[in-house]
């Protein structure tokens, strides 16, 4: 793509408060001399950007438009007096502050040629020169012991960079993920920050008792801050890598002295060396030298800046860095869809109407269904089966047929060399389940499915109070979705096309809640009963079962009660909750009104309680939109559909204990 620019308008994100971004037109700025328009393509989240986004009593409101976003790259669409012409359409990195925008005007200088051997590569060129930095004040050699201390984006980039230079690194981390993060990243031990015991066991098996040489804290927070120190030999090295923009902090100034530490502050402030340290990194990252690639996570559109910053804050699943894209930067998608039920039709219409995306094929044997989507997709190839789609070349197909066909589906399209997005389950069992995630992996695609509960902002209020750590240890999950009508299509009813009942059709949402938000626990399932109205399921024929009973355990002994029925007696449309109860109090989200779509997720605090999300909330094509974001910007294989494999081995487990004989699926 080249900077030509074609707009009159800058699109900006404002953060307008605590937890808040409106978007803002404005006329487009014109560079003044020596100065530079950019045509933004990207730019990253920071963690520093949480503390203002929290609302600290010393922030004032409104921040200006694009403000927080540093870490910016795209093409250079217009140049100042005394600018040479040539850069126009040029590819560069920003050092600017204000990128969460179209379009971002900086001094020359200040935009850095991209190498080539990066293009088509987001380019957030300053974490790179921070972690760079980091790295050489902190003179890390071979043979040092170092402890690293935090391990989200800038802890992974430093953990690699260490052991590259033949240190031996030990990486602390409040979250198991991050640590198997270190691990990846190539740290010789972790140990779980906040069990100060096993901090110290680790590290004195790591250096024979003696303290590290060298420790880096990432954090920006006091109490790591001291861990650091206390784990550092005589005369070692501490690097103060996290940003403390929060107020004071204290220090321990008799250990500091006693163990005569040298005290490094990482941070630059000398701008001559932040965009020296900028170009060096990118050139490194070219040469192959260093690759953050992988650590390059998540994507969100500019629309969803607050998105982006709340998940930099909660953390889900496989989540170290996020992007956000620029609406211009994303190519137009080819989608293809294959099966136009409700679901389908309702994906088809929300995924077209992103502008991301243009509908290039349609299949399904009902013709009633195709003539539906008409007025939606009139310039779309309309066929009937799979193979016929294949020929529009599309980039993704997305399947909502019968349960049964979903493995075989996703992994013919995988194969022939396409992203899939399917409805759940992928697999009516673990076995085809994992049978996708391969299939995508050897092809580098990616793969989602529609588990679209979690997107929804009572979900997100849960993920947050549990997260928090304010529920203090958990004692009782409780999870239920009875619908008091049932599925209206006949094979829904059958066995062999759709793998199970009411537990597959909802019970599937209620364990990728509870594993998800308990940060994916191994669950055994230590009893559970399936019932066909009213009694058991017959073990031959294709009648599957109408209600679910079962009880799930962790390896910490929580306890997890989860119930799903079809044609229960509700007293309304349906009854869905997902409750957690510790000693500090509980956290429920249930639907209101008996509704399917509207939920509210209230603070149980004794016998009150205090609202932490609630209605409005258009929710149900999230799912959808986060893969075709993910999708805009990368089409290549994403780890964090290995934990489809884990829904369905408890939904597996849940049957097994039911005594419930599941067809001996071929598992593709």
């Amino acid at each position: 793509m080249d900077g030509a620019s074609t707009s009159t308008q800058r699109l900006a994100a404002q953060v307008i408060g605590p937890g808040q971004v409106r978007m803002v037109h404005k006329p487009l700025p014109w560079p003044d001399a020596g100065q530079v328009r950019v045509r933004l393509e990207g730019c990253g989240i920071c963690a520093s950007n949480l503390v203002p986004w929290s609302g600290p009593a010393w922030q004032s409101y409104p921040l200006a438009p694009g403000e927080l976003g540093h870490e910016a790259w795209g093409w250079i669409d217009a140049v100042g007096i005394g600018v040479d012409p040539a850069r126009e359409g040029e590819r560069v990195a920003v050092f600017g502050t204000h990128g969460f925008a179209s379009h971002e005007v900086v001094p020359e200088d200040a935009a850095l040629p991209v190498p080539k051997a990066l293009e088509g590569k987001p380019v957030p060129a300053e974490p790179l020169a921070c972690a760079l930095s980091i790295f050489r004040m902190a003179r890390i050699g071979r043979g040092d012991r170092v402890v690293i201390i935090g391990v989200g984006f800038l802890g992974a980039m430093l953990t690699r960079m260490a052991t590259d230079a033949g240190a031996a690194v030990i990486a602390l981390s409040r979250r198991q993920e991050s640590l198997d993060l270190a691990r990846e990243q190539g740290a010789a031990t972790t140990a779980l920050l906040g069990d100060e015991a096993e901090v110290h066991a680790a590290v004195d098996a790591l250096t024979d008792g003696q303290g590290c040489d060298v420790a880096v804290e990432c954090t920006g927070s006091q109490e790591p801050l001291d861990i650091a120190a206390r784990l550092l030999r005589e005369s070692g090295r501490l690097v103060i890598a996290g940003y403390h923009q929060e107020g004071p902090r204290q220090v321990d100034m008799q250990l500091w002295n006693w163990r005569a530490l040298e005290i490094v502050n990482a941070h630059v402030r000398d701008r001559s060396t932040v965009l020296e340290t900028m170009r060096e990194a990118m050139d490194l990252w070219s040469e192959g030298a260093i690759d953050p690639s992988s650590l390059l996570t998540h994507v969100y559109p500019l629309e969803r800046l607050s998105d982006g910053l709340d998940a930099a804050r909660d953390k889900p699943p496989r989540f170290v860095k996020g992007l956000v894209m620029m609406p211009f930067s994303r190519k137009r998608l080819r989608l293809a869809f294959l099966g136009l039920g409700w679901i389908g039709r309702d994906r088809m219409e929300r995924l077209s109407a992103s502008g991301l995306a243009d509908v290039v094929a349609l299949a399904d044997s009902d013709q009633n269904a195709l003539a539906a989507c008409q007025a939606t997709a009139r310039h779309a190839t309309q066929a009937q089966a799979l193979e016929d789609i294949f020929s529009e070349r599309p980039d993704a197909v997305v399947i909502a047929t019968p349960s049964a066909g979903h493995a075989e589906q996703a992994i013919r399209t995988l194969e022939a060399g396409m992203a899939v997005f399917c409805q759940k389950p992928l697999g009516r069992t673990a076995g085809e389940t994992a049978a996708v995630v391969d299939a995508a992996r050897r092809a580098d695609k990616l793969l989602a499915v529609d588990l679209s509960y979690r997107h929804t902002e009572a979900a997100r209020a849960l993920q947050r109070e549990i997260s928090s750590g304010r529920l203090g240890e958990l004692s009782f999950v409780d999870l239920c979705f009875h619908n008091s009508y049932g599925p209206d299509k006949e094979w829904f009813y059958d066995r062999h096309r759709a793998g199970g009942g009411c537990l597959t059709d909802l019970g599937t949402h209620l364990v990728d809640l509870a594993l998800w938000l308990l940060d994916w626990p191994e669950m055994k399932c230590t009893s559970a009963q399936v019932r066909h109205r009213g009694d058991r399921v017959p073990i031959e024929g294709s009648a599957v079962e109408d209600f679910a009973l079962a009880t799930l355990e962790t390896p910490s002994g929580l306890p997890i009660r989860l119930s799903c029925s079809w044609k229960l007696p509700a007293g309304q449309d349906a009854e869905i909750s997902a409750s957690f109860y510790g000693a500090g109090g509980g956290v429920s989200m249930r639907n209101l009104g008996g509704s399917f779509y509207d939920f509210e997720t209230r603070r149980l605090n004794g016998c009150t309680s205090e609202i932490l999300a609630s209605p409005p909330d258009d929710w149900s094509g999230r799912a959808a939109m986060a893969w075709l974001d993910r999708l805009a910007h990368d089409s290549c294989y994403d780890p964090a559909c290995e934990r489809l494999v884990d829904v369905a081995a408890v939904l597996d487990d849940i049957y097994a204990s039911a005594g419930v004989l599941r067809d001996p699926f071929s598992h593709v």
